[in-house]
C-alpha cells in the first residue's frame, strides 16, 4: 500500500469538519491536524472539510463553532441550543474544563480552584442527566462561556 502524502492531501495543516447538508450555520463536529495525524485515511476527504488558520485553531475550544458559507463562524447560544442538545454540549466543555485544570493545576501538583471543581460537577450533572432544570450552560472560570 502506497503512504498518503499528507501534505498534498490536505494542502492545509488545520480543518473542521461537520453535517454539509445541516442548515447553516451548522455546527463543527470534528477538528483535524491533517499533518499531524498518524494515518490520514481516517479523515474526511478535503473537499468535505473547512480549512482554518492556525489562529482558528488555537481558538477551536473558546466557543460554539458552526460553518456558514464555507467559512468557520462563531454560533450564539441560541443556534447552538436548536442545532446540538445541551447534554452534548455540556460533554465538550467538560473534556475543555477538564485539559485546562490539567494542565493549569493537576500537572502541577496545585490544589485545583473550587470555581473549576464546582463548574466541572454542574457540566457532569447536565451530561449525566442529573441536572434536568439547566437549559444553558453554566460560566467558565476561565471567563465566558465554553459552549463549543
Amino acid at each position: 500500500m502506497a503512504e498518503i502524502d499528507v501534505r498534498t492531501v490536505y494542502p492545509n495543516r488545520f480543518y473542521a469538519s461537520c453535517d454539509l447538508l445541516a442548515a447553516q450555520p451548522a455546527p463543527v463536529t470534528g477538528w483535524w491536524d491533517a499533518w499531524g495525524m498518524s494515518d490520514p485515511a481516517v479523515a474526511p476527504p478535503v473537499a468535505d472539510l473547512v480549512p482554518l488558520t492556525a489562529d482558528q485553531w488555537n481558538g477551536r475550544l473558546t466557543g460554539g463553532w458552526g460553518v456558514q458559507g464555507g467559512a468557520l463562524v462563531a454560533m450564539t447560544e441560541e443556534q447552538l441550543a436548536k442545532a446540538v442538545p445541551l447534554a452534548i454540549r455540556a460533554g465538550f466543555a467538560l473534556t475543555a474544563a477538564q485539559n485546562v485544570v490539567w494542565a493549569e493545576y493537576g500537572s502541577l501538583g496545585d490544589a485545583v480552584p473550587g470555581a473549576w471543581i464546582s463548574y466541572q460537577k454542574a457540566l457532569k450533572a447536565i451530561v449525566d442527566g442529573s441536572d434536568t432544570a439547566s437549559t444553558t450552560l453554566p460560566a467558565s472560570p476561565a471567563g465566558g462561556s465554553d459552549a463549543g
